[in-house]
């Protein structure tokens, strides 16, 4: 009982605070010497949030095209980084 009386609050929050899934995956090339990204994000709310970041600009993920590309670049720039810890 103890444990469901602890649980509810943050049972009854997710129903109003919305969350997001995505997955990063960075490999290391040893032959390149580089690191390989791969992102997987759901697209309708990828695109729900590239639009209130970026108002006023045509985004539409199912039919891409340089300047979206471009917008999703500048996105994943600001919002995942690299560090070299050395």
């Amino acid at each position: 009982m103890l444990m469901i009386k602890s649980l509810l609050p943050v049972l009854l929050t997710a129903f109003w605070h919305p969350f997001f899934v995505s997955v990063i995956e960075v490999n290391h090339n040893k032959a390149e010497q580089s690191l390989e990204t791969s992102v997987r994000i759901f697209t309708d709310d990828f695109e729900n949030t590239l639009k209130l970041r970026f108002p006023g600009k045509k985004i539409d993920l199912y039919q891409p095209n340089a300047a979206t590309d471009s917008l999703i670049n500048t996105y994943l720039k600001e919002k995942a980084a690299y560090r070299d810890w050395e």
